[in-house]
């Protein structure tokens, strides 16, 4: 039950356990599907380093895009290029990635 203290230091890992309780049986009986589990539940929690970047991309490009419309509701110039530059940096990244 070592992975047991793992689910325990990750709790939204433990939650999914205790929504999809097929995998209390699978682990009970086979603990080498620990790594299949984790995979799964990741993959449904989006929490995998790939959605992290996707997450992280969507809050710049909100950023940038409320950074736009003040722009035009105050009629100036988009000056900020390092917030362009980061959602851009960000954008490839994450096309790298998928």
């Amino acid at each position: 039950m070592d992975y047991m203290n793992y689910l325990y230091e990750h709790l939204d890992l433990l939650m999914y356990l205790r929504y999809h309780p097929k995998w209390y049986k699978i682990l009970y009986y086979e603990p080498s599907y620990f790594k299949d589990f984790l995979k799964e539940a990741q993959t449904n929690l989006k929490i995998r380093p790939t959605d992290k970047l996707e997450n992280l991309k969507n809050k710049f490009q909100v950023l940038y895009t409320i950074n736009k419309i003040t722009a035009i509701t105050t009629n100036t110039k988009i000056t900020d290029k390092t917030l362009k530059n980061k959602f851009q940096l960000f954008y490839s990244l994450s096309s790298l990635i998928s």
